[in-house]
């Protein structure tokens, strides 16, 4: 419920999931910021 209102930290194994269940790819990119 604090996820979908936007209150929540959730973990990156939780966002996994929920991009699985929505059929959703999560994709984590570090660059250098400039």
């Amino acid at each position: 419920k604090e996820i979908e209102s936007g209150k929540g930290n959730p973990s990156l194994k939780t966002l996994e999931k929920i991009a699985h269940v929505l059929g959703m790819e999560l994709r984590l990119e570090i660059r250098r910021s400039e």
